[in-house]
């Protein structure tokens, strides 16, 4: 059975890919994450995202119609 080490011994091999870090995080030792829960209603439902400054454009698929406008701090709720 492979684990995330072989996924990152492979992924390291032969020089790896260049600009691309890979590492193994063991979550059990983490220490507890300090970051909020953040819940996005209709997220799931999204499938392509553009982000800018201040605003995220959603579509369902990409480039069909307008897409959403959603402004960063909504997303932040």
């Amino acid at each position: 059975m492979l684990n995330a080490v072989d996924f990152k011994n492979v992924m390291l091999s032969h020089g790896g890919i260049r600009d691309v870090r890979v590492v193994v995080v063991d979550a059990s030792t983490a220490e507890n994450d300090t970051q909020p829960q953040i819940k996005w209603e209709g997220i799931s439902s999204l499938n392509n995202f553009l982000y800018s400054d201040n605003t995220i454009i959603v579509w369902r698929a990409y480039d069909v119609g307008v897409g959403k406008h959603i402004e960063s701090k909504q997303c932040l709720r």
